[in-house]
């Protein structure tokens, strides 16, 4: 093709692969364009411009399959029909440290036997027709390493007669960062729980699924709640439910209304939120409920009835 600039096309030659050829290949083809020399200026007093030298085409580029998965930094590999390797990157071969034709040779895995992302995946995903993942741990390069696997579907052969030579592609992504973020995640989060655990002040944390994920013994000893309701992550739904049904919260007109308003604020509430709650025995409570920063949002509530009795007082 002919233009202003010079293009790079690349084609990934997926249609080898329905009739039966070669595994995918890309192909980078090249155009150059004409030499343009510009012409002299209609007025006789302006120096005439050298003309511009012609560019020289630019060279013709093939990259087949090897270079293309070599170049990339993270293991890749296709499966035979049988669900064997037959192809591996270099980045593969270096993760078990063996010659590349000895892994296709003797079909060596990334995974070990066993992983759910190992041969398994394959298998599901020749069974569903689409893409799976799972993550697994791994020895890569002699280090233990979470890794999120991925198993693809080629395309089938349109022509029953044709052989094809690969039905799987697959690539695997190290993802011990994210595990490792996770894990120092956990262990903040327990020192926090530690530390609200021996507070006086009752704390209700619910996920961003509105379940409950964490409460302390002053938010048991508030509600009355038994442990095994509170340890099965109630839905604070049905938390309300119970409490009203004990008569635990403030008398409703309508219950149904007073929960949605409730419940919205799990979508809705970015700010900390602030009232008193005045419950059926006499109790009043300030209540808090803020967003928490993992998502969903905690409820903070403090006994203030002494302190408003002596407000009233004066």
């Amino acid at each position: 093709s002919e233009g202003p600039h010079a293009d790079i096309l690349w084609f990934y030659r997926q249609e080898d692969l329905a009739k039966g050829g070669e595994a995918p290949s890309v192909v980078a083809l090249t155009t150059a364009p004409e030499p343009e020399v510009k012409k002299k200026a209609p007025v006789e007093d302006v120096k005439e411009e050298a003309p511009v030298q012609p560019t020289a085409p630019m060279p013709v580029v093939a990259i087949n399959e090897d270079t293309c998965f070599d170049a990339l930094p993270f293991p890749v590999w296709a499966r035979r029909p049988d669900l064997s390797i037959g192809m591996c990157n270099l980045a593969f071969a270096k993760a078990l440290a063996l010659p590349r034709e000895e892994i296709i040779s003797e079909g060596k895995e990334l995974m070990a036997k066993g992983s759910k992302a190992g041969r398994a995946l394959a298998e599901q995903a020749i069974k569903g027709g689409k893409e799976v993942f799972a993550r697994d741990h791994a020895v890569v390069d002699g280090r233990r390493r979470l890794l999120q696997v991925v198993e693809r579907p080629f395309p089938a052969h349109t022509d029953p007669d044709q052989d094809q030579k690969y039905a799987l592609i697959g690539f695997a992504i190290d993802v011990t960062a994210e595990e490792e973020k996770e894990t120092e995640l956990k262990r903040h989060l327990v020192s926090q729980h530690e530390v609200m655990e021996n507070l006086g002040t009752a704390i209700g944390i619910f996920g961003p699924d509105q379940k409950l994920e964490f409460y302390n013994s002053a938010y048991r000893r508030l509600w009355g709640a038994k442990e095994s309701f509170l340890d099965s992550k109630p839905s604070f739904s049905d938390l309300l439910e119970d409490l009203r049904t004990r008569r635990k919260i403030p008398e409703q007109a309508d219950f149904q209304q007073y929960k949605k308003d409730y419940l919205n604020y799990f979508t809705s509430l970015l700010e900390p939120r602030e009232d008193v709650l005045y419950l059926p025995d006499g109790t009043s409570l300030r209540n808090v409920i803020a967003p928490h920063p993992l998502g969903g949002l905690m409820f903070v509530y403090e006994n203030v009835t002494q302190q408003l009795e002596l407000e009233t007082s004066y």
